[in-house]
């Protein structure tokens, strides 16, 4: 297949079947990476830092020093179509600022291996796409750098519906012949939704065991996952292959200094050395020997590893829910938290699952949008980590409560665009009759007026779903006599006929159309659009942005 036909395949691929898989759990015992699990295609290596989502997959369980090795990296996609999978109690899958809907939504990939990118290794990173049918395309190299970037769907994915369940990274590279006996794998996804306008990134970290021939003795050093700094109430871990005369202890070096004291060694062969008191801030290169009966060095000097002394990592302050004020939230609500720069924060319930989204606070804040529905009284409080210091323990935001639901109209906006000058965004509204009967709306005329601020196109489209929000007619239907008046401010589209309406199954009718920013828009959210439909009325809203 040529590389234009892959092109082709992957930006029509359009929005993604659900296929989350759980991940491991991560493990380390005293340091040293969790064995890796037989996969269909390799051995699934755990993780920690996923979303339930992502996956690493190595095609050797513990290669040695100068043998190939491929390491996969994947992220489930979801189907916005199959709206089920937002009621079924498995949140912390979905991400909404990328899940709900995509519009020229965007992914990055990047594997780095010890801290650096798969080209530097002087390996190779290709990318394939798997779909719900069981077929893959072939493996499509990237010859530039070790990251891929391509558009999956393009603005008439919106109303489409495509098969893709994920899209996969590899990374071809030859273990070098100083590899330590654990490499670190790091797996960067950035993902890019609705014109660049919502963004979440993704870092997933794994331990490559490497079989690395050891003298008797000899000490190993061995870091926490991802650690290229540590603090100075942090460890420095390792293990010692029990050799003949040796009593038990390792000397930890410092550019070639003692650092510290002695420590014991455990029954199993591990050790654990605190950070000497008073050492300055900055790098450190650590070596570590084991010692004899009479105290002196009894083993070769072990493998170097730098490592950077920061303690600003260790700081965390507790984050603060700054908007919407007062002691109650809304299911679907957007929430301003602020916090420690760099931190990872999550909305989560009174048990500690999360229950909305995640970001990271830059420029001292961060916004995280509520999963809808949330039941009546849960407790809502934000979560904050530090991502790069896994040791430092979270901390949390003083509790809100999610205010009673209000019964829905039948006749309702179910979206809310917040559009930028130059771009566009969708609008919709959703009837969903109680009785079940749709005749009453059948052939009708539904008049939509514009709020403040934006303007028609003329696209619109419609869908109908299930009980449990599963589409019945894919992607949508165009509705090609939609009628635009006023120069954009209205829009009047005529309802399809009760034969051509009336779906098996179906409870729910929804009008999507597209809206942009008018000439001389002001910022802010505007409140003062309308829609009619057969004597229904119902508000519209919508945010222009800037």
């Amino acid at each position: 297949m040529t590389k234009l036909k892959q092109e082709r395949k992957f930006r029509a691929a359009g929005l993604a079947k659900a296929g989350a898989v759980s991940a491991l759990t991560m493990g380390l015992v005293a340091g040293l990476a969790a064995p890796a699990m037989a996969a269909d295609d390799g051995y699934a290596l755990p993780t920690k830092g996923d979303e339930g989502r992502a996956h690493i997959i190595t095609s050797v369980e513990k290669p040695k020093p100068g043998q190939p090795v491929s390491i996969t990296a994947s992220y489930d996609n979801v189907n916005i179509f199959d709206l089920k999978i937002f009621n079924n109690g498995n949140a912390k899958h979905i991400e909404p600022s990328q899940d709900w809907f995509k519009l020229f939504y965007s992914w990055e990939g990047a594997i780095k291996v010890g801290g650096n990118a798969c080209a530097d290794l002087g390996g190779s990173v290709a990318v394939q796409a798997s779909g719900n049918n069981g077929k893959s395309t072939g493996w499509f190299p990237i010859d530039v750098g070790n990251s891929l970037k391509s558009v999956i769907n393009g603005l008439g994915s919106l109303f489409g519906a495509g098969d893709l369940i994920s899209i996969q990274t590899k990374c071809d590279f030859v273990v070098s012949q100083d590899a330590p006996s654990v490499l670190p794998i790091e797996y960067d996804l950035k993902q890019s939704n609705f014109f660049g306008l919502l963004k979440h990134d993704t870092n997933v970290y794994a331990n490559l065991p490497i079989d690395v021939p050891r003298a008797p003795g000899v000490p190993e050093i061995v870091l926490p996952m991802s650690n290229t700094k540590i603090t100075s109430k942090g460890v420095v871990k390792g293990r010692v292959p029990t050799g003949a005369g040796y009593n038990g202890l390792v000397q930890l070096y410092n550019y070639g200094q003692p650092f510290g004291d002695p420590v014991k060694v455990d029954k199993d062969g591990f050790w654990t050395a605190p950070i000497p008191g008073g050492t300055a801030q900055g790098d450190l290169w650590l070596t570590a020997r084991a010692l004899g009966q009479n105290g002196n060095p009894d083993s070769a000097e072990s493998r170097g590893v730098k490592v950077t002394l920061d303690d600003s990592v260790n700081t965390l302050t507790q984050p603060v829910i700054s908007s919407p004020a007062g002691d109650t939230v809304k299911p679907g609500e957007e929430l301003t938290v602020t916090g420690t720069e760099g931190s990872q924060v999550t909305a989560v319930d009174q048990n500690g699952k999360v229950i909305g989204g995640s970001a990271k606070i830059k420029d001292g804040k961060a916004v995280i949008k509520l999963n809808s529905p949330l039941a009546d009284g849960t407790k809502v409080k934000i979560q904050a980590l530090l991502p790069n210091n896994p040791d430092v323990p979270a901390k949390y935001s003083e509790e809100k409560t999610v205010q009673a639901a209000v019964e829905r109209p039948e006749f309702f906006q179910s979206f809310a665009p917040n559009v930028k000058p130059g771009t566009v965004s969708p609008l919709d509204v959703s009837f969903e009759p109680k009785d079940g009967n749709f005749a009453k709306i059948a052939g009708k005329a539904l008049v939509l007026t514009a709020p403040e601020g934006v303007l028609f196109t003329g696209d619109a489209s419609y869908q109908t779903f299930d009980k449990d929000k599963r589409a019945l007619n894919g992607g949508g239907i165009w509705l090609p006599d939609a009628a635009i008046g006023d120069g954009g401010k209205t829009l009047t589209v005529t309802i399809p006929a009760a034969g051509d309406l009336k779906t098996a199954n179906a409870t729910i009718f929804k009008v999507t159309v597209v809206v942009k920013t008018a000439a001389g828009a002001t910022p802010g959210e505007k409140a003062n659009g309308t829609a009619a439909l057969a004597g229904y009325t119902s508000p519209l809203k919508a945010t222009v942005g800037q």
